[in-house]
């Protein structure tokens, strides 16, 4: 071509021979113009305008704004010669841009398009098959969707193999841009009767890509008929890949995407099939061995581990000499040489550690050599290692696995030593018969050398936790004595950690009584050991010791004067927040000397913590931790497909619904069923009289465990979860309505008022104004004051801006973020002076609740349906499944179930800002669907300063149903709420959709 377009050829040798950016842009400044002026003779030849096409596609690719020569482009299109049309769907296919283009000039391009997918040539066919494909515009994708289809479906025409290829690949493209194309039951027909029983390889390759990427998104229902297809596809492989033979091993693409589309279905019930798959299945695993090529070992392994992740799915229906081979396989080839077999070995180990007798073979068999990868050059095996030893520790091997990480934690591998310590720390708790140990694990860790600075805060907050205690069972008051004297202990060296410091200045001056009658370890030695250490320590550490040493000087009068000496030598502080304590502590000191009856005064500013709630002894502050460890290192399963999970994120989650056995052990039998719910057993506790739905709905039990008791439940099994995760009663306060102000206060709940009065009296009217951005509240508070004017007179105030004198308006900006689980609703207070000035003290709520917090989320029924059974069925009791029976509102009105039902869409979708999808039939209807995304921001998140600050941040989907079973009752209704194990948010959505309902 070089020789044949001079121009260009001369183009881009100027372009080249420029000495600086300067020259460059004035030499393609030059060409744009002299090719502009070109265009504007309309009398130009094809060659002219495919040299000049050309020239603006170089500019363009150079990196320079090519705003003109579209047209040209398109005319090229039109040409018949092939030359010409190839440069215009190149320029087409790399300059078009849809967000910019002109509609008009879209509108023609997609026209000649369609007229060359429906010509019959090939050769065009395929041009505008790879343009559009690679453009993968939603316009194209809606236009143009029948026409591939027809092409890919043979529906009305046989194209060659060579453009059924190209069209299914095209296809998926299009799916991936616009899922209003797909139909269920045409494409379910075309992959059973076409697509799979093609003999052509490509077309076959090309189709599986297309079914899988298809039914990922959008569920396996109606496409069961491809399993068998699919089974005979792979034990006939040899017959379609005679020319794909990649390294002597038969088209494992194919075979790799076969497997992978089989593993979204449950195994076959027809027994002819399973045997087939499990003869498959035998032959991949059995014939499989490690050579000494390293592009057939990637090949052969990489078919191998997709069959053994199908065995996995396949569970007892897969052979059994199959599931034993495994075990050898992957214990073999966790010792080879080559890193990513490795990798996939202990990869697929972790998979099967979720099967207790698995794990109790791998962790006896090849624990020794699991902990020796720990010490790989790789840092992914490395990784991918001690994720499968945090899978596969239990009980039996609790003690020897925490003794060799930590050793290995000596070993200064500081990629993985945060993690690694967080991972300690939750084996500790998790399988310490004596809590004892636990405390000698923590301690060893804040005091190993290496270790000491990735020591977080959440560890020391949960050994405070685990020392304080759950619920209403009595304190472990032997665990609280060790624990101080072990402290204590740590605390003699001179050098030492700032977190130990912390964690000694928080249990020696609440628990440090259980030691200050043994020899050396008084208060007054505990006061000194602290006190050691304050020259040494951070501002932060500073202000705990003071508070401490206050403390202790409360519980032994001997220290007070020490203490004295010490506030009064640090309330010249240079810092703030260490003078400020020490000022009060030393005003609170000499109060007591004075007059003793301050004491009980002062002893209530320093309680005692009471034990924590009980849900939070399984909702470990460290399995929180773990889970921002994992995102911020990126440690998500990059490139796997969207149904799985990162396997040390799954090993992670199953630590949430378990507790230490040492922890639980005492627990009264009337303790669990009064202290609260466990919202991960599914156990919701018992309902006492008086509660929420009595009030309100005039319910019974009708929510939690007790709903699956209910008629509705009974005959419609289906649509009920079997575990109720979520007791809403004990996790949220139930909103309730007391007088004219909470009407106001209602009023301005719903995600459609953005602004209105929230409180209004003879002497003021406070005014609230809404901004809301996605985990952000913003609310402007304007207060006014109110003018009592007699008969016959009248009088008004003008606005003013605070604060230029006395006599405006105060305004407050109050920003609210939303950074977990909603529990109570907010209350703020205003004092002012009345006209007789006499103090007045005013309280109300402020109406920012949960439905401020959510967006609406497009979704289809069919993708609605596949989720929401996933996470009813599938998904882990971490997940948030809760299932309501409730009073019709309209009962004994005449309302029928359908006005009732739209009456809650409205609602869903006005107030609380959620996506209703359509029903099917909009003239006989009895369920609604909705769903909707909560922002939520990160737990360490400062407020924003501006917008670009709200960027981050995570999301936590949310989704409803309602539905009447009118043959069984028309006064109550179903409403089920499901959510993942993020941050809990179906209890407080709830608790305010009653309020509203």
């Amino acid at each position: 071509m070089s020789g044949v377009m001079k121009g260009l050829t001369v183009f881009i040798g100027d372009i080249r021979n420029c000495q600086n950016k300067e020259q460059e842009e004035k030499c393609v400044e030059k060409e744009l113009a002299k090719i502009r002026k070109k265009f504007t003779n309309k009398g130009l030849s094809g060659y002219e305008k495919k040299k000049h096409v050309w020239k603006l596609i170089y500019t363009y690719i150079l990196g320079y704004e090519v705003d003109f020569g579209h047209l040209e482009a398109l005319n090229l299109i039109n040409a018949s010669k092939y030359s010409e049309k190839c440069t215009g769907y190149i320029a087409t296919g790399i300059m078009l841009n849809e967000m910019n283009a002109d509609p008009e000039l879209l509108e023609m391009v997609i026209n000649s398009i369609k007229t060359d997918l429906t010509c019959g040539n090939e050769v065009y066919e395929s041009l505008a098959l790879s343009t559009i494909a690679n453009i993968g515009a939603t316009e194209f994708a809606r236009s143009l969707g029948s026409s591939v289809q027809r092409l890919a479906f043979c529906e009305d025409y046989k194209p060659s193999y060579f453009i059924q290829k190209k069209a299914c690949l095209c296809l998926y493209s299009f799916f991936k841009k616009n899922k209003e194309i797909f139909n269920r039951e045409v494409w379910a027909s075309a992959f059973d009767n076409e697509l799979l029983t093609q003999k052509n390889y490509g077309v076959l390759l090309s189709a599986c890509g297309l079914i899988h990427g298809v039914l990922v998104t959008m569920g396996t229902e109606g496409f069961e008929g491809c399993v068998t297809k699919l089974i005979y596809i792979l034990s006939r492989i040899h017959d379609y890949a005679t020319d794909y033979l990649y390294y002597r091993t038969p088209s494992p693409w194919l075979q790799i995407k076969a497997l992978k589309i089989l593993r979204l279905f449950p195994p076959p019930e027809d027994e002819e099939a399973l045997n087939a798959i499990n003869e498959v299945l035998i032959s991949l695993v059995t014939g499989t061995e490690v050579g000494t090529n390293v592009n057939k070992n990637n090949a052969d392994h990489a078919i191998l581990f997709e069959a053994i992740r199908l065995v996995i799915h396949y569970k007892d229906k897969a052979n059994e000499i199959v599931r034993k081979d495994i075990l050898a396989l992957l214990g073999r080839f966790i010792n080879v040489r080559e890193a990513n077999i490795r990798y996939l070995a202990l990869e697929t180990m972790a998979r099967l550690s979720h099967n207790e007798v698995i794990s109790s073979y791998l962790m006896k068999e090849h624990m020794n050599t699991i902990i020796y990868s720990l010490r790989d050059p790789d840092l992914s095996i490395r990784r991918r290692s001690l994720d499968l030893i945090f899978a596969l520790c239990d009980q039996d091997s609790a003690t020897n696995v925490v003794n060799e990480l930590l050793v290995y934690l000596n070993e200064n591998d500081y990629t993985l030593k945060e993690e690694l310590v967080l991972k300690i720390a939750i084996l500790a708790e998790k399988f310490a018969l004596n809590l004892n140990w636990y405390v000698d694990v923590i301690v060893k860790l804040i005091t190993t050398e290496s270790a000491g600075d990735y020591v977080s805060d959440e560890i020391r907050f949960r050994v405070y936790q685990i020392l304080t205690g759950f619920g209403e069972v009595d304190p472990n008051y032997e665990l609280q004595k060790y624990a101080a004297l072990q402290i204590f202990l740590a605390l003699q060296v001179d050098f030492v950690h700032e977190t130990m410091i912390k964690l000694g200045a928080s249990v020696l001056p609440e628990f440090g009584h259980h030691i200050a009658d043994a020899p050396g370890k008084s208060h007054t030695d505990q006061f000194e050991v602290l006190d050691k250490h304050f020259t040494t320590s951070n501002i932060s550490t500073k202000g705990m010791i003071l508070t401490a040493l206050m403390k202790f000087a409360l519980q032994d009068s001997s220290l007070i004067q020490h203490a004295t000496t010490i506030f009064t030598r640090y309330s010249r502080s240079w810092n703030e927040d260490i003078q400020q304590r020490a000022i009060e502590y030393l005003r609170m000191l000499k109060f007591l000397e004075k007059d003793e009856s301050y004491r009980e005064f002062i002893l209530e500013s320093f309680e005692p913590l009471p034990t924590y709630p009980d849900h939070m002894q399984n909702n470990s502050v460290l399995i929180k931790r773990m889970s921002q460890i994992k995102k911020k290192k990126n440690l998500a399963a990059t490139g796997k497909d969207d149904t799985e999970k990162d396997i040390a994120t799954e090993a992670t989650e199953e630590y949430k619904a378990q507790v230490s056995s040492a922890l639980s052990r005492g627990k009264s039998k009337e303790a669990s069923s009064t202290s609260g719910s466990d919202i991960f057993s599914g156990d919701t506790g018992s309902k006492t009289e008086g509660g929420a739905f009595d009030d309100i709905l005039g319910l019974g039990d009708s929510s939690g465990s007790d709903v699956l008791g209910h008629p509705f439940a009974k005959a419609n099994p289906g649509d009920f979860s079997s575990s109720q995760t979520v007791d809403i009663n004990s996790e949220a306060e139930e909103l309730s309505m007391n007088g004219d102000q909470d009407s106001k206060w209602k009023n301005l709940i719903p995600i459609s008022c953005t602004d209105g009065t929230i409180f209004e009296d003879d002497n003021i009217k406070v005014n609230m104004r809404f901004n809301i951005s996605k985990y952000v509240t913003r609310v402007l508070v304007d207060v006014q004051a109110m003018l009592k004017v007699p008969d016959g007179m009248k009088a008004m105030i003008s606005d003013t801006k605070y604060p230029t004198n006395d006599t405006d308006n105060p305004k407050a900006m109050m920003t609210v973020l939303h950074t977990g689980s909603i529990k109570e609703d907010i209350k703020m207070a205003i004092k002012y002076e009345s006209g007789f000035g006499d103090p007045v003290k005013q309280v109300f709520r402020v109406p920012v609740l949960v439905n401020k917090f959510i967006d609406k989320v497009d979704m289809e029924q069919d993708r609605f349906d596949h989720l929401w059974n996933d996470i009813s069925t599938n998904r882990p009791d971490s997940f948030e499944k809760v299932d309501l029976v409730m009073s019709n509102p309209a009962r004994g009105s005449g309302a029928s179930q359908m006005d009732v039902l739209k009456k809650l869409a409205k609602l869903l979708s006005m107030c609380m800002n959620l996506k209703v999808l359509p029903p099917t039939d909009k003239s006989n209807f009895s369920k609604i669907c909705a769903v909707g995304q909560v922002h939520v921001a990160d737990e360490d998140a400062d407020f924003p300063k501006n917008a670009d600050d709200i960027n981050n941040g995570s999301t936590v989907p949310l989704m409803v149903e309602c539905e009447f079973y009118t043959d069984i009752n028309e006064d109550e209704f179903r409403c089920s709420i499901r959510s993942n194990d993020k941050v809990r948010v179906t209890a407080s959505f709830a608790q305010l959709f009653k309020l509203f309902v």
